[in-house]
């Protein structure tokens, strides 16, 4: 048994759709691109940053690295459509880094609709809006204290995005607030879960 309070982040996968393709990225590590009409393994994407806590693609097609370089607050996108395309230019749609303020570190990110996405720290949640202007994303704090408890505990529905924060549900459907009628069953899973 180890005698000091380390904590070491499970090995967990984001995996998302590219069209009829896929994206993978192990925590750590870079990103894996699987292409569906070659049936193969999955390779990694040449250029794409490494040491990465999360990769998501949005509906405008930018694939998403979360916690580029190892730094866990640092966010970036590949050009439009384009996975190996990840140093801005005056001509592409790429962004190498934007920092996030809230947290210690990067969950995960899903995208919304509406060219809307929702970015977690673990203690925070950011709106990430595609807007098409020269900055292509405008991201801004959604709300303090609504951070995801880790990279797979949310959920898209519906009716928005439900999501497990550090002692709360939480949830997004144009804005963030606590899920409603709660309560029993917070009081029983934060209760009976080991932090």
């Amino acid at each position: 048994p180890a005698n000091d309070s380390t904590y070491f982040d499970p090995r967990t996968w984001s995996i998302d759709k590219n069209g009829e393709d896929a994206i993978a990225s192990p925590l750590g590590g870079t990103i894996y691109y699987w292409d569906s009409s070659a049936a193969g393994r999955a390779d990694r994407v040449p250029e794409a940053p490494t040491g990465l806590r999360y990769a998501f693609q949005t509906e405008e097609r930018h694939l998403h690295a979360l916690g580029i370089g190892g730094d866990p607050l640092l966010l970036g996108w590949a050009s439009q459509d384009l996975i190996n395309d990840w140093t801005s230019t005056a001509t592409n749609t790429a962004n190498e880094g934007r920092r996030v303020r809230e947290g210690s570190a990067l969950v995960a990110g899903t995208p919304v609709g509406g060219g809307m996405n929702l970015i977690w720290t673990d203690t925070a949640v950011y709106e990430h809006q595609y807007t098409g202007s020269k900055f292509i994303y405008d991201t801004r704090l959604g709300a303090s204290n609504a951070g995801l408890i880790a990279p797979q505990a949310f959920a898209r529905t519906p009716i928005g995005v439900i999501w497990m924060a550090q002692n709360m549900f939480k949830m997004w459907d144009g804005s963030t607030h606590d899920v409603l009628n709660a309560v029993d069953i917070e009081a029983w899973v934060f209760a009976n879960i080991d932090p």
